[in-house]
């Protein structure tokens, strides 16, 4: 399966959350992705090179709905960088989700 840039993910390996930040690729084939995962036990944010194969999609809804984030400040900074995410790709559907705009 191929993933984008932006998109939730889970690896397979410790099931940590994470966004796809960018694809690496050899010729026209894609060899893997840099995610920044979040490690809910240790409390810390990391980029790591994921092959393909050990990454899952995931839906925003089931990543909201678990909860991850403990406190209300760390729920406001990941929408904020779920803002930046959104903003960069151009994702007018989420923008106009998060500001409650039907459409």
């Amino acid at each position: 399966m191929n993933f984008h840039v932006g998109m939730s993910v889970q690896n397979n390996e410790n099931r940590h959350f994470g966004i796809v930040m960018g694809t690496v690729t050899q010729g026209k084939n894609i060899k893997g992705y840099v995610v920044h995962f979040y490690d809910s036990r240790k409390k810390e944010y990391y980029h790591s090179y994921t092959k393909p194969h050990d990454l899952v999609p995931v839906k925003e809804d089931h990543y909201i709905h678990r909860k991850p984030i403990s406190s209300k400040e760390q729920e406001e900074e990941f929408q904020a960088i779920c803002k930046v995410i959104a903003f960069r790709m151009d994702d007018t559907a989420w923008l106009n989700k998060i500001k409650g705009v039907e459409g």
